[in-house]
Protein backbone atom coordinates (compact mmCIF):
# COMPACT_ATOMS: atom_id res chain seq x y z
CA UNK A 1 0.00 0.00 0.00
CA UNK A 2 1.60 3.25 -1.14
CA UNK A 3 0.97 6.37 0.96
CA UNK A 4 2.26 9.93 0.56
CA UNK A 5 2.34 12.03 3.73
CA UNK A 6 2.29 15.73 2.80
CA UNK A 7 3.20 18.62 5.10
CA UNK A 8 2.97 22.22 3.87
CA UNK A 9 5.38 24.50 5.71
CA UNK A 10 5.30 28.29 5.92
CA UNK A 11 7.51 30.06 8.45
CA UNK A 12 7.27 26.81 10.41
CA UNK A 13 10.68 26.79 12.05
CA UNK A 14 9.42 26.31 15.62
CA UNK A 15 7.29 23.32 14.60
CA UNK A 16 9.70 21.42 12.33
CA UNK A 17 11.36 19.24 14.95
CA UNK A 18 8.10 18.37 16.68
CA UNK A 19 6.31 17.41 13.47
CA UNK A 20 9.07 15.64 11.56
CA UNK A 21 10.67 14.24 14.69
CA UNK A 22 7.41 12.45 15.44
CA UNK A 23 7.05 11.31 11.82
CA UNK A 24 10.50 9.70 12.12
CA UNK A 25 8.99 7.30 14.67
CA UNK A 26 5.87 6.32 12.71
CA UNK A 27 4.98 2.68 12.13
CA UNK A 28 5.19 1.83 8.42
CA UNK A 29 4.22 -1.85 8.66
CA UNK A 30 2.68 -2.99 5.37
CA UNK A 31 3.08 0.46 3.84
CA UNK A 32 5.41 2.15 1.39
CA UNK A 33 5.54 5.71 2.73
CA UNK A 34 6.89 8.85 1.10
CA UNK A 35 7.03 12.01 3.21
CA UNK A 36 6.93 15.30 1.30
CA UNK A 37 7.39 18.80 2.70
CA UNK A 38 6.17 21.63 0.50
CA UNK A 39 7.67 24.92 1.64
CA UNK A 40 5.50 27.89 0.65
CA UNK A 41 8.28 30.46 0.44
CA UNK A 42 9.19 30.62 4.15
CA UNK A 43 11.18 33.66 5.25
CA UNK A 44 12.60 31.90 8.33
CA UNK A 45 14.94 28.89 8.53
CA UNK A 46 12.27 26.23 7.92
CA UNK A 47 14.01 24.81 4.84
CA UNK A 48 17.36 24.71 6.64
CA UNK A 49 15.81 22.82 9.54
CA UNK A 50 14.24 20.30 7.16
CA UNK A 51 17.75 19.27 6.06
CA UNK A 52 18.04 17.41 9.37
CA UNK A 53 15.48 14.93 7.96
CA UNK A 54 17.08 13.58 4.76
CA UNK A 55 14.29 11.02 4.28
CA UNK A 56 11.88 13.91 3.62
CA UNK A 57 11.50 15.14 0.04
CA UNK A 58 11.44 18.94 0.24
CA UNK A 59 9.78 20.95 -2.53
CA UNK A 60 10.25 24.72 -2.50
CA UNK A 61 7.54 26.77 -4.20
CA UNK A 62 9.43 30.10 -3.78
CA UNK A 63 6.07 31.81 -3.07
CA UNK A 64 3.05 31.27 -0.86
CA UNK A 65 0.55 29.09 -2.74
CA UNK A 66 -1.69 28.77 0.31
CA UNK A 67 -2.66 25.57 2.10
CA UNK A 68 -4.68 24.44 -0.92
CA UNK A 69 -2.08 25.20 -3.58
CA UNK A 70 0.85 23.81 -1.62
CA UNK A 71 -0.92 20.54 -0.89
CA UNK A 72 -2.24 20.21 -4.44
CA UNK A 73 1.28 20.48 -5.83
CA UNK A 74 2.35 17.39 -3.88
CA UNK A 75 -0.97 15.56 -4.30
CA UNK A 76 -0.79 15.78 -8.09
CA UNK A 77 2.72 14.33 -8.09
CA UNK A 78 1.66 11.52 -5.72
CA UNK A 79 -1.36 10.60 -7.84
CA UNK A 80 0.76 10.58 -11.00
CA UNK A 81 3.21 8.26 -9.23
CA UNK A 82 0.40 5.79 -8.49
CA UNK A 83 -0.04 6.26 -4.74
CA UNK A 84 -3.04 4.60 -3.06
CA UNK A 85 -3.58 7.22 -0.37
CA UNK A 86 -2.40 10.72 0.50
CA UNK A 87 -2.30 11.97 4.07
CA UNK A 88 -2.40 15.74 4.67
CA UNK A 89 -0.77 16.84 7.91
CA UNK A 90 -0.49 20.34 9.38
CA UNK A 91 2.98 21.60 10.21
CA UNK A 92 1.94 22.35 13.80
CA UNK A 93 1.17 18.73 14.72
CA UNK A 94 2.89 15.78 16.35
CA UNK A 95 1.78 12.27 15.39
CA UNK A 96 1.54 9.07 17.39
CA UNK A 97 3.54 6.12 15.99
CA UNK A 98 0.53 4.24 14.60
CA UNK A 99 -1.44 7.24 13.30
CA UNK A 100 -0.91 6.25 9.66
CA UNK A 101 -1.42 2.49 9.91
CA UNK A 102 -4.63 3.09 11.89
CA UNK A 103 -5.89 5.60 9.32
CA UNK A 104 -5.26 3.18 6.45
CA UNK A 105 -6.90 0.37 8.44
CA UNK A 106 -9.99 2.52 8.85
CA UNK A 107 -10.09 3.38 5.12
CA UNK A 108 -9.71 -0.26 4.15
CA UNK A 109 -12.79 -1.18 6.20
CA UNK A 110 -15.05 -0.01 3.35
CA UNK A 111 -14.12 0.76 -0.25
CA UNK A 112 -16.56 3.71 -0.28
CA UNK A 113 -14.66 5.56 2.43
CA UNK A 114 -13.02 8.48 0.66
CA UNK A 115 -11.49 10.27 3.64
CA UNK A 116 -10.44 9.34 7.17
CA UNK A 117 -9.79 12.13 9.65
CA UNK A 118 -7.53 11.26 12.56
CA UNK A 119 -8.76 12.01 16.05
CA UNK A 120 -7.19 15.41 16.66
CA UNK A 121 -6.15 16.11 20.24
CA UNK A 122 -4.80 19.41 21.48
CA UNK A 123 -1.14 20.06 22.14
CA UNK A 124 0.10 20.46 24.81
CA UNK A 125 -3.30 19.63 26.42
CA UNK A 126 -3.12 16.07 25.15
CA UNK A 127 -6.13 14.81 27.11
CA UNK A 128 -8.44 17.32 25.41
CA UNK A 129 -9.98 17.13 21.94
CA UNK A 130 -9.36 19.49 19.05
CA UNK A 131 -11.74 17.77 16.60
CA UNK A 132 -13.66 14.51 16.31
CA UNK A 133 -14.63 15.49 12.80
CA UNK A 134 -16.05 18.74 11.51
CA UNK A 135 -19.68 19.81 11.18
CA UNK A 136 -21.31 22.18 8.69
CA UNK A 137 -23.61 24.89 10.01
CA UNK A 138 -26.79 25.46 7.99
CA UNK A 139 -25.30 28.78 6.80
CA UNK A 140 -22.33 26.92 5.33
CA UNK A 141 -19.64 27.50 7.95
CA UNK A 142 -17.59 24.59 9.24
CA UNK A 143 -16.50 24.04 12.83
CA UNK A 144 -14.82 21.45 15.05
CA UNK A 145 -16.93 18.94 16.94
CA UNK A 146 -16.24 18.21 20.63
CA UNK A 147 -13.63 20.95 20.99
CA UNK A 148 -11.89 20.76 24.41
CA UNK A 149 -13.96 17.79 25.56
CA UNK A 150 -12.03 14.96 27.31
CA UNK A 151 -10.23 12.39 25.17
CA UNK A 152 -11.22 9.71 27.70
CA UNK A 153 -14.72 9.72 26.18
CA UNK A 154 -13.29 8.51 22.85
CA UNK A 155 -10.72 5.89 23.88
CA UNK A 156 -12.96 2.99 22.84
CA UNK A 157 -14.95 4.62 20.04
CA UNK A 158 -15.45 3.08 16.60
CA UNK A 159 -15.62 4.60 13.11
CA UNK A 160 -18.02 7.52 12.86
CA UNK A 161 -19.31 9.20 9.71
CA UNK A 162 -18.66 12.94 9.69
CA UNK A 163 -19.72 15.87 7.50
CA UNK A 164 -16.17 16.64 6.46
CA UNK A 165 -12.62 15.98 7.69
CA UNK A 166 -10.24 18.59 9.04
CA UNK A 167 -7.27 19.23 6.75
CA UNK A 168 -5.02 19.23 9.83
CA UNK A 169 -4.78 15.44 9.75
CA UNK A 170 -6.65 13.48 7.10
CA UNK A 171 -6.11 10.48 4.83
CA UNK A 172 -7.66 10.65 1.34
CA UNK A 173 -8.19 7.68 -0.96
CA UNK A 174 -6.52 8.37 -4.31
CA UNK A 175 -9.51 7.04 -6.26
CA UNK A 176 -11.81 9.45 -4.41
CA UNK A 177 -9.59 12.45 -5.21
CA UNK A 178 -9.37 11.37 -8.84
CA UNK A 179 -13.16 11.58 -9.01
CA UNK A 180 -13.93 14.57 -6.77
CA UNK A 181 -10.91 16.70 -7.63
CA UNK A 182 -8.38 18.36 -5.33
CA UNK A 183 -8.53 21.32 -2.95
CA UNK A 184 -10.04 24.51 -4.39
CA UNK A 185 -7.08 26.89 -4.69
CA UNK A 186 -9.35 29.93 -4.82
CA UNK A 187 -10.07 29.32 -1.13
CA UNK A 188 -6.32 29.49 -0.36
CA UNK A 189 -6.65 28.94 3.41
CA UNK A 190 -9.63 27.80 5.55
CA UNK A 191 -12.75 25.93 4.35
CA UNK A 192 -10.92 24.30 1.45
CA UNK A 193 -11.27 21.05 3.44
CA UNK A 194 -15.02 21.66 3.88
CA UNK A 195 -15.45 22.16 0.14
CA UNK A 196 -13.59 18.96 -0.73
CA UNK A 197 -15.42 16.93 1.92
CA UNK A 198 -18.73 18.21 0.58
CA UNK A 199 -17.82 17.20 -2.98
CA UNK A 200 -16.79 13.73 -1.81
CA UNK A 201 -20.15 13.23 -0.12
CA UNK A 202 -22.06 14.45 -3.19
CA UNK A 203 -20.24 11.81 -5.23
CA UNK A 204 -21.14 9.01 -2.85
CA UNK A 205 -17.92 8.76 -0.85
CA UNK A 206 -18.01 8.62 2.95
CA UNK A 207 -15.99 10.83 5.28
CA UNK A 208 -15.25 9.17 8.61
CA UNK A 209 -13.38 9.72 11.85
CA UNK A 210 -10.75 7.07 12.58
CA UNK A 211 -10.58 7.41 16.40
CA UNK A 212 -7.54 5.16 16.82
CA UNK A 213 -5.43 7.29 14.49
CA UNK A 214 -4.30 10.05 16.84
CA UNK A 215 -2.60 13.35 16.02
CA UNK A 216 -1.79 16.15 18.46
CA UNK A 217 -2.46 19.62 17.10
CA UNK A 218 -1.03 22.89 18.39
CA UNK A 219 -4.33 24.52 17.49
CA UNK A 220 -4.46 28.29 17.08
CA UNK A 221 -7.43 29.94 15.38
CA UNK A 222 -7.25 33.70 15.06
CA UNK A 223 -10.15 34.43 12.71
CA UNK A 224 -13.56 35.60 13.93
Amino acid sequence: MRVAVIVVTYNSSRFIDGCFGSLAKMDQTGLEVAVVAVDNGSKDDSVERLKAYPWVTTVMTRKNLGFAGGNNLAIRHALEAGTDYVYLLNHDTEVTPDFLTEAVKAAEADEKIGAVQSLLLLHPDKELINSTGNAIHFLGFGYCLDYRKPYADWRHAGLKEIAYPSGAGVLFRAAALAEAGLLDEQLFLYHEDLDLGWRLRLMGWANVLGPHSIVHHNYEFSRS
